[in-house]
């Protein structure tokens, strides 16, 4: 067959019929006109062609039709089974007429194979007990059946015997496995599908069923599409295929398993089946990765890799797909499968019933996969469920859970949008008696009249949207405008005169189509000569709305335009709102006057490919061979052959789409190399791809360089195992990961009882149970009870025992990590590079153009804000890029673009609250015709919020902007926050699980669970209160791509870990941050994009790496098992065990996270998701000079001699701690603050010591006069352009405190930070005064001649900022103090900015950057004047200030490496590790104090040594514990080896004497010997004992001899169980072996018989006990002689810390300053 392909479908056409057609159409309209030699030609060719050509094939056939009186579903069993059996005996008797090819069917025989409907409804049909026991009752008639087999053999029994002649063995096999899933669909589902699928828009094509059945879906397929179509069928059933053959023959038709067809991905235009229903899954080797799905689901994935793009999947499937608790498959059709859901319909349990028999609630699917990067449907996220109600349920009595269960019912969040999709009301099972397949209390969708279900789904179909398919628009039903004009008949008045509402109406139409006409002639390039029209009718129909109703903003008379049309606020944008300080301006837009969409000229050629596809790209987001072919003047199929064959494009073998070379040699390249390679197997198009790949795919990183530990979640269980059991002897653990909860499981782990697994332990945890706590990541935490004051008990931390334990695990570690070193580094090495060393970052590249469509041609975008946008585009992204580099143009930039592709619809940006105007005037000046939403600030009030959220909904914005303070006031996504909530249930049911199978009750556990389920139910009715009130939530508004300015205000998103207390790790999180995360989460569950921008990515912790990932990239961390804390610090961090002073002066034991591992792939990790720019990396700062350059290259650092009254006050604060350090244990714990309020007091002292308290004297030589000085001269020096200076300090004020004198000056002092003087006549705040270091340089400023105009404070309130950075901005304000938070972050003053002044150091680097930031920013005019700048910096010698400065600039280099990849070692220490002031010893304190370099290095060396030291103690104290186990087990060895010969010997007598088996044989009493009937004999001698003792002889004895055996009986007496009555029992005994109490003569031949078992196995028993104690004492032996290895490492430190402190007491000596000692700084 030859392919005449349209751009839609494709048509199928014999090859002969276009030869003779084309021929002979020639020749006839040629004959009248033509020449004769002409003529001659053409009757040779006539001939060659009646010669030559073959017969015309037939027309196509025309498919059967299912008409409506044909009876598909017969009624009842027995109708459904007689109608089988004659679809099968027509189906036999055609095959054996003819052979193959099958003749085709008579109508008659059509209509009796069309009513075959499978066995699964039929599925007792096929018990095979019941058909045996019945067919041998029809043998032998006096045989009595069971009655559930009568039953049986009445309904089934004639029909089952008939199949036995009818099938054949592999067919009636076939067909009892059939009844698993053949259930056959309605007709009145499968014309709504095809009612559907035209309304999509779809004409015809290539179309397959994949689950084909007797191909019911092609009998009722409408004529019109299957004379336009190629079908395709797939049935593995063999009767039903062989029916659908006879049925519909020039279908073509597979029989086999859909997962052994082999189709070409991306070669159907349409996938439309009843796919079949179940937990089991198939496996395809082409599609290994979806074989590991339900069926249903691997069916849906199959078919989303065979469409092509634009292409339809229609699907009948379980409900399960939609609402499944696990999102991987959701997310992986949209995500990796490429599919939007256009629709999907519920059909209650009730649907099938009918035609299968079965009950169960399914949707039907409408999926089309996208085309391009465009988006349709990005409102119909379907990833995560809903619950719509929790309930409680009564747990029978024999229940001993805890309280009473909870059960959710759930719904995809499809249609909890639009719960008119399904066809009836979600219940569970058993409140229906419905559910049929599944359990009953399992979620179904319940119809109480089936009768009406045709036309609610007709209704439903009808709201499916339309004209999807090509490029007709798409359509939903809307109500007709005529039929709401009829309800505005009202009346307004305006200006004195009346309008009717529909008048004022039919004039704002006017206006809006002006306006679109306009807009969209613009947008489409039409040339000035057609705009210019349009803009005058613009400009008329608007000076006419206006001379007669009024302005279209702040207008209440035309109000009501906002209820009638929902854009209203989009046309209200043809006005500019200005707020001023004369009051509000509304004035014209510029598309009145001016082209607001710059005439962008599409190029019309381009040289050569490689530009041609990067223009593709750009401008389309995809490969668009079509246009690259246009610009090129080339075939398309030459220009994809050549970018095939020149590398430029690939082929993807997984879904047949064409890539740039970019982005296919990009990502996870290890995955792409795997696919590619088995492509290449089958199809040698795919070696070129293979090869490509080969050669970029990233070093593999040795097994040597990889740094792990126990908890490390990527190295696989067996491994694990594998050590436990060598190294404790044991082989009753077994290991496994649950991935979902992020925890092992250890089944096994209690029963461990070898002697390495108490050696390798301690007295208090054993080996087990610290790997244990090891693997969960948990912290080792021992206690013990101590008496308090009281009297009472109480749990209390046993430090020595803790620090012990906590030792023991780090060496199971280093044995551990050993271990896998030695015998599994072959394992390892793939696991971990294919997790974390697999992915290639794609090199983004500028466009081929200068200017993006759309974009103002006078704002030129620098080459790093291109490939920015390039990312974002392609990908979720953090733009770390440093202050001042153009965050701003890039994200608006990057919305547009999206909004331009179809990736988004509507973006929303939201941006600290002080630049919003800032913001929105760039948006407006980069994108002049951008319709962009801004709230005023009574959008903002609580009154307005629902009609904000409103006008964001239902208007096509190109963006909307918000502040900050307000993302947070959107109610968030009730699909997120139940998400979030889930985890946490999923965790805490795996802790309940986990309990329960160790036999442990944890009631507080199992009433968290139940709090959690219900805490979900409190959450819909919230939710369901506020669709009352139609307060409409975040995931309602549209939005499908988020822009979180600042983001480094979202850092604090707290997380759980098993871990308690680790020092530097912040687990609480903020209101803030959660929220964020919940938005951002309904922006990816719509396949939409998150975009987060800080200058500061990394400020405090390393740990913010994991935080901010979980933002952008949530998936990839799910990829490489990085989701939970825990698995994040098992793979790249180390929790070191660190020892603090406690208030009493004792060590104790705490987890610091102090280290990073594997650093280099956490940076690749994530600077994959993270677009990192440093001004060094911006090129046109360096080309055109537009950063400020610092005075001499450098900070201009400003070192203050200590005043006397700075190094009084230390001294005061020194003597404090030293009072401190002397206290009682007691009087240290009430007097804790001491050592944080010192510092805060030292802190003061440096900047000023009147900020300990007011009355101190302002002495000369202070910083603040030191500062006031270089203010004044720089002030001076910048006068002749009005340079300006900020003034930073974070501590500025101090505690209010009684004045001595009430002056001027005193009132000056008393003057608040805004400049005002206190009110009041209250004489006790006269005489109360607070210092305030920024009003006492203002005030001395002043008294120098500044001007006091000219200097401001930054004032709390944040909406009275913006009017005081104006003024900096022109120069009215010359000097500004302030804090970082009021005057850091957004604060844009730069334009004249000559310096800023840094009066006390931030802890954090990136305070300090932004800090800076203010003045190395682009704007900043002294670079255009190629004026310096000065950065001043301010210190007083040998205190606090001499290394705070020092140690920011260490913690910025190691952020600015990770950033930039630039990672020189694989390890890396915490950024906060050494900032714990808290927890620091007195030394510490003193050393932190005086600021010596010798001092911090002291105090350094001394903590290091002090971790060691208490090393030593808890490896003395292990090596006491050793001795007594080995002293024990040599006192066991000496008592009981010499017993062990003895014991033998008896046993083996024993053995002789009483044989195998045991026997009695002889008894001698008294001298007789019984050889039978002895009992009567010993009973005599027993009672004889007792008479003896009740007549209190003291423990009387007789000997008796059993099987030769002397036994000595003694008779005593005593007490029973219950103390009351004395009993007189007999003791025997005989050797060391045998011995027992008994009270008769039965009691004591009951007993030796047992005895002697027992005896028998002693020897081996005690045996079993030496050779234990010998392996203990060689175990504890060892461990003895192992010296401790730190011990030289001690010493060096020991002698380290000597030297340093003689060192520090001479520098204490010393009168003169010595230089610091830099390299040891950083050494250190």
């Amino acid at each position: 067959m030859i392919r005449a392909r349209s751009r839609r479908h494709s048509q199928f056409i014999n090859p002969a019929q276009i030869t003779l057609f084309d021929l002979s159409g020639a020749i006839r309209q040629a004959e009248a006109s033509t020449p004769q030699h002409i003529r001659d030609i053409i009757t040779l060719t006539d001939a060659f062609t009646t010669l030559h050509t073959t017969p015309t094939a037939p027309a196509k056939p025309t498919l059967f039709q299912i008409s409506s009186d044909i009876p598909l579903a017969p009624h009842g069993q027995a109708a459904k089974l007689r109608a089988n059996l004659v679809a099968i005996e027509t189906l036999k008797r055609i095959k054996a007429e003819t052979s193959e090819p099958l003749r085709p069917a008579t109508p008659e025989e059509q209509h009796q194979l069309v009513q075959y409907t499978g066995w699964g409804s039929l599925a007792q049909l096929w018990n095979v007990e019941a058909y045996a026991a019945w067919q041998a009752s029809q043998s032998h008639t006096s045989q009595t059946l069971p009655p559930e087999f009568a039953r049986w053999g009445s309904q089934f029994g004639k029909y089952r015997h008939q199949l036995e002649t009818l099938l054949t063995p592999d067919e009636r096999a076939e067909a009892a496995a059939s009844t698993l899933n053949a259930f056959y669909t309605s007709p009145e589902v499968i014309n709504a599908m095809w009612q559907a699928v035209t309304g999509f828009g779809f004409t015809g094509g290539r179309i397959l069923e994949p689950a084909a059945g007797i191909g019911h879906f092609f009998g009722l397929m409408p004529q019109a599409l299957a004379v336009q179509s190629e079908l395709v069928a797939v049935e593995k059933d063999l009767i039903s295929g062989q029916i659908l053959q006879l049925l519909y023959p020039s279908v073509e038709t597979y029989l086999s398993g859909f997962e052994q067809c082999q189709f070409d991905a991306g070669s159907f235009d349409l996938v439309i089946s009843n796919v079949p229903f179940g937990s089991y899954s198939v496996y395809d080797r082409y599609n290994a990765d979806l074989s590991t799905l339900p069926i249903h689901n691997y069916f849906i994935g199959r078919a989303a890799r065979l469409v092509r793009p634009g292409g339809l999947v229609a699907l009948v499937t379980s409900a399960g797909t939609l609402d499944a608790q696990g999102e991987a498959f959701r997310r992986w059709l949209a995500i990796e499968g490429r599919m939007e859901l256009a629709g999907a319909i519920r059909l209650p349990s009730n649907a099938f019933e009918a035609n299968a028999g079965t009950v169960v609630t399914t949707d039907i699917l409408f999926l089309v996969k996208r085309e391009g990067v465009g988006r349709k449907f990005a409102d119909h996220a379907f990833e995560r469920t809903i619950t719509l109600r929790s309930e409680q349920v009564e747990t029978p009595e024999s229940d001993d859970s805890e309280g009473p269960q909870v059960r959710t019912l759930v719904v995809n969040e499809y249609y909890h949008a639009r719960p008119g999709m399904m066809l009836g009301q979600m219940h569970f099972a058993d409140e229906v008696n419905k559910g049929g397949l599944y359990r009953a209390d399992q979620p179904t969708l319940y119809h109480p009249s089936p009768t009406e279900l045709p036309g609610q789904l007709t209704e439903a179909v009808n709201q499916l949207p339309t004209g999807i398919i090509g490029n007709a628009p798409t359509n939903v039903p809307k109500t007709p405008k005529d039929e709401r004009l009829a309800t505005f008949t009202g009346n307004v008045r305006v200006k004195g005169t009346t309008y009717s509402q529909r008048m004022i109406i039919g004039q704002y139409e006017s206006l809006k189509a002006a306006y679109r006409q306009l807009l969209d002639a613009e947008k489409d390039g039409q040339p000035d000569y057609i705009t210019d029209p349009l803009r005058q009718e613009l400009n008329s129909r608007y000076t006419l709305f206006l001379r007669h109703f009024g302005t279209l903003n702040r207008n209440r008379a035309v109000s009501f335009l906002e209820e009638w049309d929902n854009q209203f606020a989009t046309i209200q944008a043809l006005e500019i709102v200005k707020r001023e300080k004369q009051g509000v301006t509304i004035a014209p837009a510029d598309i009145f006057r001016q082209r607001v969409y710059p005439l962008y000229a599409q190029p019309q050629t381009v040289e050569n490919l490689a530009d041609a596809i990067r223009l593709s790209v750009a401008l389309y987001g995809w490969v668009d061979v079509a246009r690259i072919a246009d610009w090129t003047a080339q075939p398309t199929a030459r220009v994809e052959r050549d970018l095939l064959q020149q590398e430029l494009a690939y082929r993807n073998p997984t879904n047949g789409r064409l890539e740039d070379r970019d982005s296919y040699l990009s990502g996870n390249v290890r995955q792409k190399l795997a696919a590619a390679e088995a492509a290449a197997q089958t199809d040698s198009r795919f070696l070129v791809n293979q090869r490509a790949l080969s050669a970029i795919v990233p070093p593999t990183i040795p097994a040597a360089l990889i740094q792990f530990r126990l908890g490390s979640v990527w190295i696989p269980t067996g491994i694990i195992q594998c050590f436990i059991r060598q190294a404790l002897q044991t082989d009753c653990v077994a290991v496994r990961y649950n991935n979902r909860a992020g925890q092992y499981e250890l089944p096994g782990a209690e029963a461990v009882s070898s002697v390495q697994n108490r050696s390798l332990g301690t007295s208090c945890r054993t080996a087990m149970q610290l790997i244990e706590a090891a693997l969960q990541q948990r912290s080792v935490v021992i206690t013990k009870t101590v008496l308090d004051a009281e009297g009472k008990e109480r749990q209390v931390k046993d430090v020595e025992a803790t620090s012990q334990a906590v030792q023991a695990q780090e060496q199971l570690n280093e044995a551990f990590i050993d271990y896998v070193r030695e015998h599994h580094s072959a394992e390892i090495e793939p696991v971990y590079n294919a997790l974390y060393n697999s992915h290639v970052h794609k090199a983004f590249r500028e466009p081929q153009f200068s200017h993006y469509p759309g974009a103002s041609t006078d704002i030129q975008l620098r080459f790093h804000q291109f490939r920015a946008v390039e990312r974002i585009k392609e990908q979720d992204t953090l733009l770390a890029h440093a202050v001042g580099s153009g965050k701003t143009f890039t994200m608006i930039t990057a919305a547009m673009e999206l909004k331009r592709l179809g990736l988004a619809h509507k973006p929303l940006i939201a941006v600290q609250n002080s630049t919003l105007n800032d913001f929105a005037r760039a948006w407006r000046k980069l994108y002049p015709s951008a319709v962009i939403y801004v709230p005023q600030p009574a959008d903002m009030e609580a009154a307005n919020r629902k009609r904000f959220l409103q006008r964001i909904a239902t208007n096509n914005f190109d963006g909307v902007l918000i502040p900050q303070s307000f993302l947070k006031l959107i109610p968030d996504d009730p699909a997120s926050e139940e998400a979030f909530i889930r985890d946490e249930i999923e965790r805490v049911e795996y802790a309940v699980a986990m309990a329960e199978r160790k036999g442990q009750k944890k009631p507080m556990t199992v009433k968290r669970l139940n709090e959690l389920k219900l805490r979900l139910t409190a959450k819909r009715l919230r939710q369901a209160d506020r669709q009352k009130d139609q307060m409409l939530t975040f995931d309602q508004l549209g939005i499908d791509a988020l822009f979180l300015d600042e983001a480094h205000k979202y850092k604090r998103l707290g997380f759980f870990t098993q871990r308690q207390n680790v020092k530097g790790i912040d687990t609480a999180g903020s209101e803030d941050a959660l929220s964020a995360m919940f938005k951002c989460r309904s922006v990816q569950a719509r396949q939409g994009r998150v975009v987060l921008a800080t200058g500061t990515p990394i400020s405090n912790t390393m740990a913010e790496v994991w935080t901010m990932l979980r933002f952008i990239a949530p998936e990839r961390l799910e990829q490489t098992l990085l989701t939970t804390f825990d698995q994040f610090a098992g793979a790249f961090g180390t929790v070191i065990q660190s020892f603090e002073l406690t208030a009493t002066g004792n060590f104790k034991a705490v987890e610091r996270f102090a280290k990073f591992v594997n650093v280099q792939q956490l940076s690749e990790l994530y600077r994959a998701h993270v677009d990192v720019i440093l001004n060094d990396d911006v090129v046109e700062f360096k080309r055109d000079n537009t950063l400020p350059k610092l005075k001499d290259d450098a900070y201009t650092r400003i070192v203050i001699p200590q005043t006397e009254g700075v190094a009084d006050e230390l001294d005061s604060i020194k003597e404090t701690l030293l009072w401190f350090e002397k206290l009682t244990g007691s009087e240290k714990r009430d007097n804790s603050h001491v050592p944080l309020v010192c510092f805060g007091q030292a802190r003061k002292a440096t900047l000023d010591i009147r900020l300990l308290n007011a009355n101190n004297p302002d002495e000369p030589g202070s910083k603040c006069n030191e500062t006031v000085k270089e203010i004044l001269r720089i002030y001076h020096q910048t006068a002749h352009y009005g340079g300006t200076q900020l003034v930073f300090a974070d501590t500025y004020q101090s505690p209010p405190t009684r004045a001595r004198h009430v002056t001027r000056a005193t009132v000056d002092a008393l003057t608040d930070e805004f400049g005002e003087e206190p009110t009041g006549t209250d004489a006790h705040r006269a005489e109360t005064i607070r210092f305030n270091l920024f009003t006492d340089i203002q005030r001395k400023l002043i008294e120098q001649g500044v001007p006091g105009e000219q200097i401001s404070i930054v004032p709390v309130e944040a909406d009275k900022r913006e009017p005081l950075f104006a003024r900096v901005r022109t120069g009215e304000v010359r000097v500004l103090l302030g804090t970082s938070e009021r005057m850091g972050v957004g604060v844009n003053v730069q334009e004249r900015l000559a310096a800023i002044h840094h009066l006390d150091a931030p802890n954090r680097p990136t305070d300090f950057e932004q800090r800076n930031g203010r003045i190395i920013r682009q704007g900043n005019r002294h670079a255009e004047w190629n004026l310096p700048v000065e950065v001043l910096t301010y210190g007083v010698d040998r205190t606090l200030d001499a290394t705070a400065y020092g140690r920011l600039a260490i913690k910025q280099k190691f952020i600015n490496q990770v950033l930039k990849g630039n990672v020189s070692d694989d390890q890396m220490a915490d950024l906060n590790a050494d900032d714990d002031f808290a927890a620091m010893s007195f030394d510490q304190m003193m050393a932190t104090l005086s600021g010596s370099q010798y001092a911090l290095l002291y105090t350094a060396r001394q903590l290091e040594l002090s971790r060691l030291v208490q090393q030593k103690k808890n490896w003395q104290r292990g090596l006491v514990e050793a001795q007594a186990q080995v002293e024990r087990a040599r006192q066991f060895l000496s008592r009981n080896e010499p017993l062990l010969p003895q014991l033998q010997t008896e046993a083996t007598d024993l053995r002789e004497r009483f044989g195998d088996p045991y026997a009695v044989t002889a008894v001698t009493v008294n001298g007789v010997t019984y050889a039978e009937k002895w009992g009567e004999a010993v009973q005599y001698v027993i009672e004889q004992l007792k008479g003896r003792v009740k007549r209190h002889e003291e423990r009387p004895t007789q000997t008796i001899q059993i099987n030769g055996l002397t036994f000595t009986l003694t008779g005593d007496r005593v007490q029973d169980a219950f103390g009351e009555l004395p009993q007189l029992v007999i003791h025997y005994t005989a050797g060391r072996l045998l011995s027992g109490t008994v009270g008769s003569s039965n009691g004591l031949f009951l007993s030796l018989k047992a005895a002697v078992a027992r005896a028998l196995e002693e020897p081996a028993f005690l045996e079993q006990q030496l050779s234990r104690a010998r392996l203990t004492e060689q175990e504890f032996s060892r461990k003895l002689s192992q010296p401790f290895r730190q011990e030289a490492e001690l010493q060096r430190l020991d002698a380290e810390v000597a030297d340093l402190k003689r060192l520090m007491e001479a520098e204490s000596t010393s009168t003169e300053s010595r230089p610091a000692p830099v390299a040891e700084l950083v050494v250190a």
